[in-house]
């Protein structure tokens, strides 16, 4: 992530098993750069997957497969929580 893509990203949304640098190494490399909610959307399922997303900075962590009424319900509730969005 850029410093430039972070300052106007409301959400941001990333796949753990993305091609080149998967998305928990892209959330650990760029703490500070971002006030914006990151959720990871990802097909690895198990426990341990899910707390590695966490610890690395993530706020939610959703299993494929999910719906997309689901997905939106997520990222409206944490854009209420940080008042950037609908509510």
């Amino acid at each position: 992530m850029t410093p430039e893509l972070c300052r106007w990203a409301d959400c941001i949304l990333l796949d753990v098993m993305m091609p080149g640098e998967d998305g928990v190494a892209l959330c650990r490399r760029s703490p500070g750069l971002t006030g914006a909610p990151i959720l990871f959307l990802t097909a690895k399922d198990s426990e341990a997957d899910v707390l590695k997303g966490l610890a690395a900075g993530g706020d939610d962590y959703l299993r494929k497969p999910f719906g997309v009424a689901e997905l939106r319900a997520r990222v409206n509730a944490h854009l209420r929580r940080q008042q950037r969005g609908p509510g």
